[in-house]
């Protein structure tokens, strides 16, 4: 199967330096341009779209796990929400929801071409943990 130049690009880096959870792949991370950098990190397929990429991608399991922890995010956001009712205007309710989605399309977005290299070259199965392979810090 015949990969795009972007593709191509990610699945060298990581054959050659490793994972995000290796030190190699820090630190040849770090010797990166920024625009490289954000391209290799990040995928605006799934910060756009979440769950409905990882499906097109062919990871189901994946995405019923993205969806359900969004889910999740949101029915703790609006219970918070209701408890801070008198507290908050509807102006910071508004922001506070626009940075949690945009945290977790950034969440998504590191995720996905890291499942995607594990799938299509490791040949990794679908499994529920999307962020397996993801360093958090």
């Amino acid at each position: 199967m015949k990969y795009s130049n972007l593709w191509q690009l990610r699945f060298d880096f990581y054959n050659t330096h490793g994972l995000p959870t290796s030190k190699n792949y820090t630190n040849a991370f770090k010797g990166l341009t920024f625009f490289d950098r954000f391209w290799m990190n990040m995928n605006i397929g799934a910060f756009f779209l979440s769950f409905i990429y990882f499906i097109f991608i062919g990871r189901p399991k994946q995405a019923l796990t993205i969806f359900l922890t969004h889910l999740l995010i949101v029915i703790i956001y609006y219970f918070a929400i209701i408890l801070f009712q008198g507290i908050l205007t509807y102006e910071v309710v508004k922001m506070i929801g626009i940075g949690l989605n945009i945290c977790l399309g950034f969440l998504f977005a590191q995720a996905a071409n890291v499942s995607y290299y594990m799938k299509e070259i490791k040949g990794e199965p679908d499994n529920f943990n999307p962020f397996k392979h993801i360093k958090f810090f």
